[in-house]
């Protein structure tokens, strides 16, 4: 494929990406938590993490991560292993699995009711994109690229 279709292919695929993202925080936009804490909370799903990797994961900085665990911290949603000194982990809680299960099942199902809108034709063609996007974006499980 040429640079040129590439590009274009990328023009077109960024604003469409972005829309999906909009229309999914929007679909949880009543639950008690931001989109940076939806999004850490399904980081720390696979794990504990270090402070620092949740904030290369998400592409903040240091201090805006730290604050960030400090208020989901403070909300019952994480622990961090040993308390708050340097080097701990952050280590979702029971409450904040719960809360992450469903965010996940909200977006899940405002998902399904549009793909339900879509032809066998145009669902068969979303299917197929998946593998695609895991090797540009990272499967699900893994940690965020």
């Amino acid at each position: 494929m040429t640079d040129s279709a590439i590009e274009g292919l990328a023009d077109r695929l960024s604003p469409r990406l972005l829309r999906v993202s909009q229309a999914m925080r929007r679909e949880t936009e009543s639950l008690p938590l931001t989109v940076a804490q939806s999004s850490v909370l399904n980081q720390l799903i696979l794990g504990p993490r270090k402070i620092g990797e949740l904030a290369r994961a998400e592409g903040v900085r240091l201090p805006s991560m730290t604050q960030t665990v400090g208020r989901m911290e403070k909300a019952g949603w994480v622990t961090r292993s040993g308390g708050a000194g340097r080097g701990n982990d952050a280590v979702i809680t029971e409450l904040g699995l719960e809360l992450a299960q469903e965010v996940d099942r909200i977006r899940a199902a405002a998902l399904a009711a549009r793909l339900a809108e879509l032809s066998e034709a145009e669902v068969e063609a979303l299917w197929a994109s998946l593998s695609a996007l895991d090797l540009l974006f990272g499967s699900p499980g893994e940690p965020a690229r």
